[in-house]
């Protein structure tokens, strides 16, 4: 019986010294850091406006709309896209600004065309450059 349980020692005293190097051979595992790839990746340029983009109105009492933005990138020489949506929903006029990379930080205002009859209710300015949206805007018409 004693040797028994001597044994019931040896071998608990044993799965305690396993244990112990497992947990403390865990501990000692090094950090992995991952190796940078040789060809990072780089963001593709793209047309980016400041945030400050608004549409307004063009005076108190004018008939007209205003786009006022100003350009934060300018990938290359290219026309925005400049779609106006009244508020029955579809698209009710369209025109194009000409942005250069030299452009960049300056203030660009667009005004609806002459023949477009702003209407009470929500009008919306959608812009575009080389078929990607770029940002809508909205301003409530009264």
């Amino acid at each position: 019986m004693i040797a028994q349980r001597a044994r019931k020692g040896g071998a608990l005293a044993t799965l305690a010294a396993i244990a112990l190097l497992v947990a403390a051979g865990s501990a000692c595992v090094p950090l992995f850091i991952p190796p940078l790839p040789s060809d990072r990746l780089e963001p593709e340029p793209a047309f980016r406006l400041h945030g400050d983009a608004r549409l307004e109105r063009a005076s108190e009492d004018g008939p007209g709309l205003v786009l006022v933005m100003r350009a934060a990138e300018v990938p290359s020489g290219g026309w925005l896209a400049v779609q106006w949506f009244g508020p029955s929903g579809p698209a009710r006029a369209s025109e194009s600004v000409w942005f250069d990379p030299e452009m960049l930080d300056a203030e660009v205002r667009l005004e609806t065309p002459p023949s477009l009859e702003v209407t009470p209710g929500e009008w919306r300015a959608v812009l575009s450059w080389g078929g990607r949206l770029v940002r809508q805007l909205r301003i409530e018409v009264e």
